[in-house]
């Protein structure tokens, strides 16, 4: 058996997206002799760019549980600067020159903006409002996206996908926060498996990374597409794990 080389999660935060992709993940790679699968985000590498840009933010901010994410930032106070910043985008659009210049100064002024509704708690500044997870929407679409293109990460996570395939074993790429609808509408995305999961999450969340799966007609889109699935979330987690297997096996003799 086969599984396809890219699948994609999508539903709004707190679905249950992560538990499903691991489940799907472990089935798949149960029915398909020598594949790895990869688990990643559209947003793994503005991850990893906050986590080497901010040396003060805690790893679990970006990377914990939902309500590590939501956590109002507490970090112990710095010297930060934007040279690192500057750094990391010079190296991602291969480019100097004033576009950098107008990034790096969007972005120096949000920093400023969050610390200035920091509180000092002994040798910590504690930021109410700003979470690992806002910080990640504002950077990843209010400078990238929005000043750079619109396609930015999708373009990444492209080229990423077209260097796996040249490793020596079979591998599938599972992207489980697709959010815009250029993540399921361009290149390879356009014709991978979508699957929506539904049930649980929701805290009325306003920002545009929210806008398509919040949309009460998307869960139609998605079945609309020759491989797409809606997974409902609100049981247990036996509930969700049988829905996996049951979509890992029609993808597996899909492909």
């Amino acid at each position: 058996m086969r599984a396809p080389p890219v699948i994609l999660f999508s539903g709004i935060k707190r679905s249950g997206k992560d538990t499903a992709a691991t489940l799907l993940a472990l089935e798949l790679e149960r029915l398909c002799f020598g594949l790895r699968t990869d688990i990643k985000g559209f947003a793994t590498p503005l991850k990893e760019l906050i986590n080497r840009v901010f040396p003060f933010l805690p790893y679990n901010a970006l990377h914990g549980s939902d309500s590590e994410k939501e956590a109002h930032l507490s970090w112990q106070e710095s010297s930060f600067s934007g040279v690192e910043f500057r750094q990391e985008l010079t190296g991602l659009l291969q480019e100097p020159g004033l576009r950098v210049d107008m990034i790096c100064k969007a972005f120096e002024e949000r920093v400023m903006a969050m610390r200035a509704v920091a509180r000092i708690e002994g040798d910590r500044l504690i930021c109410p409002g700003c979470s690992g997870r806002k910080l990640a929407q504002q950077i990843g679409t209010e400078i990238f996206r929005n000043m750079i293109d619109d396609n930015f990460w999708v373009n990444l996570a492209i080229a990423e996908i077209a260097d796996q395939a040249h490793l020596p074993f079979p591998t599938t790429s599972i992207f489980t926060d697709a959010r815009f609808p250029q993540e399921i509408e361009t290149g390879v995305f356009a014709t991978a498996p979508l699957i929506f999961v539904k049930g649980r999450g929701g805290t009325g969340d306003s920002h545009s990374s929210e806008a398509m799966v919040s949309d009460p007609g998307f869960p139609d889109r998605v079945l609309a597409r020759p491989h797409g699935y809606v997974v409902d979330n609100s049981g247990t987690l036996d509930d969700l794990r049988a829905q996996m297997k049951t979509i890992a096996q029609k993808l597996t003799e899909q492909a």
